[in-house]
């Protein structure tokens, strides 16, 4: 049995509320491109990750949450 790995970032939209459509027009991205990057069959590029990033540290700033780094919004659990 394998299992699969996630990215926090999957946690980290969760709790700001970020849906995967919402995440693919961060990116201007289609929602199945955004989907196989999630899903590990294509990989963020460094710029992708930086959108990504702004984009939470907006919502965790919002809530009062203290700014997450793009190893901690990527690392695979």
């Amino acid at each position: 049995m394998t299992t699969k790995k996630v990215y926090m970032l999957e946690l980290y939209m969760k709790k700001y509320g970020f849906t995967q459509a919402d995440m693919a027009k961060i990116l201007h991205k289609s929602e199945c491109n955004f989907t196989n990057k999630l899903n590990g069959r294509t990989k963020f590029f460094a710029d992708e990750m930086l959108a990504i990033r702004n984009a939470i540290n907006e919502r965790a700033a919002a809530n009062g949450d203290p700014a997450l780094t793009t190893d901690e919004i990527f690392l695979l659990i």
